[in-house]
């Protein structure tokens, strides 16, 4: 009885030994390596690179700070022009004169849309100057009174502010 326990004990031990964590997958399975080790840097705190930040999905972008994770809310914060430390993070991007009178929206430079995290694009905010932003499909998929409004790209809609 006793062999039949240390057996037991020994395969099962090793059935856990053979377990990995797999970190994030896309939908086809494939393995993001980049997000699979989480750092303890929190959002706002100096870091290296991705893997040095506490949050999932976060990035060390801006003068090397963590910005915690890219999620749906990320872009979509109203902050006061030129005060990033309403992003922590991120960078407040000064806003023109709008329907929605906002000053300010939380964003960060980028090249591509990877940079941006899932449900984000990298889009035209003004002139040459490229920003993250939160897609959508109408208003409603939009948080803190942004509006839905066509990428300038023509690519498709994002949480921005309406011109006046």
């Amino acid at each position: 009885m006793t062999l039949l326990r240390l057996s037991l004990l020994t395969c099962a031990l090793a059935l856990a030994a053979c377990g990995s964590d797999p970190g994030n997958t896309d939908n086809n399975n494939n393995v993001d390596a980049g997000t699979s080790t989480l750092g303890t840097v929190e959002k706002g705190g100096a870091c290296t690179q991705d893997s040095d930040c506490k949050e999932m999905d976060a990035k060390c972008r801006a003068g090397d700070v963590c910005t915690g994770a890219l999620t749906e809310a990320a872009f979509q914060e109203e902050c006061a022009a030129g005060g990033s430390a309403d992003c922590a993070g991120l960078t407040c991007v000064g806003l023109r004169d709008n329907v929605q009178s906002k000053t300010g929206i939380c964003s960060m430079r980028c090249e591509e849309d990877a940079d941006c995290g899932a449900g984000a694009a990298c889009v035209t905010i003004s002139g040459t100057n490229k920003g993250c932003l939160h897609l959508c499909a109408t208003d409603a998929d939009c948080l803190n009174g942004f509006a839905c409004v066509a990428d300038p790209e023509g690519r498709g809609k994002a949480c921005f502010v309406e011109p006046v």
